[in-house]
């Protein structure tokens, strides 16, 4: 059963690898929705060399972008720490891209 998973697994990064180059986007690279080992409410997406894709598969990590609304979306932009910054208000929800959406006033 593992080997025709990992199997399923190859053919999809070969797919989504050729797609990739396909339609011109980051040469090598894919969209991987990680999810930290012990911290899966901090999944978020990061773009990887394709080299690189099948560790972040054999740990839990999917293929393509997480799921979820993304901050950047509503014009919004990533703090650090607790509170965003002078001038934004933090916006409610989950988001995939960042822990702390932060839009900005006015």
């Amino acid at each position: 059963m593992k080997k025709s998973s990992a199997v399923v697994k190859l053919v999809a990064v070969l797919a989504v690898c050729g797609a990739t180059m396909a339609f011109g986007a980051k040469l090598g690279k894919v969209d991987v929705c990680h999810i930290p080992p012990g911290n899966p409410a901090n999944a978020h997406t990061i773009n990887v060399s394709e080299n690189a894709v099948p560790a972040h598969l054999a740990h839990g990590d999917t293929l393509g972008a997480c799921s979820g609304e993304l901050c950047s979306d509503l014009g919004g932009f990533c703090g650090s720490g607790s509170t965003c910054p002078a001038g934004s208000i933090l916006a409610s929800g989950s988001f995939t891209d960042c822990s702390l959406c932060c839009l900005p006033q006015g």
